[in-house]
């Protein structure tokens, strides 16, 4: 589950002035690929995330996250210097041992400067120092190594790309622009290795990306959305929720399903949550209810369930000293 807040966004220098320079999110917009697997430099707010689950031949259970996130700052054409900030780049990495009780995590923040962090269609390549997406052929090569734990695992589609929304954008806020354009690979088989302390697991499993880009989405009551995704066979569903400080979902809040004959869209009303997680005891269990009848509840088979609250963040997951964004929990 990922929530992403608007504070991130405020600090990503989002003022008139700033965002004059870019586009906006409009229907119509027609994907193309490989290109829109890339970088779209023309939109302010571009991100990459890869979350997945895993494990190894005895059984060992892991889930990772992979996210590199590019923030434009500047489009000045009159800017040459290399160390010009005209993107900042931001990247986080987290890996949970479900055997071990462990969660561990880290993040990046760099300038493009000589080729420490960028987008490259022409490379086929997303990093930020030595944490990477590479694009060989039909696999991606997902490398990220930290002082503790490292990555190395090669991901592969098993199904086409799919575009979330209608007519090429996903709406969050009411008006033209507040929006915008987000597909996913729903299903990539993963193997590869990941290592923790001195020890190494050959593992396998399945993965998610989702992929947008943007120049403005909320109005100034919403607060940010929460989003998550379940793979099944043969189909995967993704709830997303939009909402104000006080209102349990708006009209843009929808579900998806995709199935092996095509998708379902619908609208989503209610979410709750329930049940803790391993680690210090966060929220882990969510249900979706299909119709909300009144603030903060929700109507299922005749019973009124309370909307919890959940943790807005999570301490595994505090923005660090050199952390420019808010906090994020997942």
């Amino acid at each position: 589950m990922k929530s992403r807040l608007p504070c991130v966004a405020a600090l990503f220098f989002f003022s008139a002035a700033a965002m004059a320079q870019y586009r906006v999110a409009l229907p119509g917009y027609r994907y193309k690929f490989p290109q829109d697997y890339f970088n779209h430099p023309d939109f302010q707010t571009e991100w990459w995330y890869y979350t997945g689950n895993v494990k190894s031949a005895d059984g060992h259970r892991f889930g990772f996250e992979l996210t590199f996130f590019r923030q434009g700052v500047n489009r000045d054409a009159k800017t040459i210097s290399i160390w010009e900030v005209r993107d900042l780049y931001f990247a986080h990495l987290a890996l949970s041992d479900l055997n071990g009780g462990k969660f561990l995590h880290a993040e990046r923040t760099n300038r493009a400067g000589p080729g420490i962090a960028g987008v490259s269609e022409g490379d086929r390549r997303i990093w930020n120092s030595n944490w990477q997406i590479a694009w060989r052929d039909n696999e991606q090569i997902l490398q990220a190594i930290d002082e503790r734990f490292a990555l190395h695992l090669t991901l592969r589609s098993a199904k086409a790309p799919v575009a979330h929304g209608q007519n090429g954008v996903s709406q969050k806020a009411e008006g033209p622009g507040h929006a915008s354009h987000y597909i996913s690979l729903t299903r990539l088989n993963t193997q590869g290795e990941i290592e923790l302390g001195s020890r190494k697991f050959q593992v396998i499993g399945t993965a998610w990306m989702d992929h947008e880009f943007f120049t403005h989405q909320l109005e100034a009551d919403q607060v940010g959305w929460d989003w998550m995704s379940i793979q099944l066979q043969p189909r995967e569903r993704s709830w997303m929720r939009v909402g104000t400080p006080r209102i349990c979902a708006e009209k843009n809040s929808v579900w998806n399903l995709w199935g092996i004959r095509g998708s379902v869209r619908s609208r989503v009303r209610c979410i709750r949550y329930g049940g803790k997680s391993p680690f210090r005891g966060l929220a882990l269990r969510w249900s979706v209810q299909p119709c909300c009848l009144r603030r903060n509840s929700c109507r299922q088979r005749g019973s009124c369930l309370p909307i919890g609250k959940a943790p807005s963040s999570s301490p595994e997951l505090k923005g660090g000293r050199q952390s420019a964004a808010s906090d994020i929990w997942k």
